[in-house]
């Protein structure tokens, strides 16, 4: 009988704590994984409504951008053409918002410098001119990362670990079939 090609019970053994911890590990990464920048709720957005001798604004801060959606407050008909200009009261001036499709306004890159921001609105249309103030305020968001690197860094780990596991379970199954378990005779 060849004793060499047979692994031992102390191998068999070896190779199913390789497995189960290289099993554990994955499924650790995978639970402890943060989840992607970006899976909140779209409805969760900073807004703050004016209403304006008849004119309704809603002003929006999402995807880095201020969003301003513009209709009268009586028959919600979206108003096109207007001059939408926002200020932030940061000391660097009016934001002049460009209509995207009729009654829907966006700035160009735009982030909330605190939690409150005091926010002056204005709507330039051919019949009036209107202007308001109100105070645009930032949910409690709990720290999550803004790009995907946490996870990225996760998967990392995973294929080390595994890459590893793997790796001295090889070393030792190569051991194992140069290291006789009885000796010559």
């Amino acid at each position: 009988m060849n004793t060499h090609a047979m692994p031992s019970r102390f191998h068999r053994g070896c190779r199913r704590l390789t497995t189960g911890l290289a099993l554990g590990l994955a499924l650790a990464a995978v639970l402890w994984m943060p989840a992607p920048a970006g899976a909140a709720d779209p409805g969760a957005a900073p807004r703050v409504a004016l209403v304006m001798d008849g004119t309704s604004v809603v002003v929006i801060a999402s995807r880095q951008a201020l969003y301003a959606f513009v209709d009268g407050s009586d028959d919600n008909a979206p108003i096109a053409g207007a001059e939408v200009t926002v200020e932030t009261g940061t000391g660097t001036g009016a934001m002049r918002l460009q209509e995207i499709t009729p009654g829907l306004y966006m700035s160009g890159p735009y982030t909330p410098p605190s939690v409150r921001t005091p926010l002056t609105v204005s709507v330039a249309t051919a019949t009036a001119t209107l202007r308001g103030s109100a105070e645009l305020v930032l949910p409690a968001m709990p720290d999550v990362p803004a790009s995907g690197g946490a996870r990225w860094l996760g998967w990392l780990g995973l294929v080390v670990a595994l890459g590893l596991a793997l790796l001295w379970h090889r070393q030792h199954a190569i051991a194992a079939w140069w290291r006789p378990t009885t000796p010559a005779t």
